[in-house]
């Protein structure tokens, strides 16, 4: 059996919550395509939290 890809996003503390927005707005489609593909793991700062949790609340 293969094992399941995972693609992981960690930009430490090099954007703020607009960019961290402006990030995920950006990746959201190509996520989306490869969505049942791989596993998607998104680590935000902790100041992004909040604009990244909203963004991605409807995504599975």
């Amino acid at each position: 059996m293969a094992r399941k890809l995972i693609i992981a996003a960690n930009w430490k503390m090099n954007k703020g919550p607009a960019e961290t927005a402006g990030f995920i707005e950006a990746f959201l489609p190509s996520a989306q395509a490869l969505a049942g593909e791989c596993d998607i793991v998104i680590a935000p700062p902790f100041i992004s939290i909040p604009s990244a949790s909203a963004l991605l609340a409807d995504s599975p």
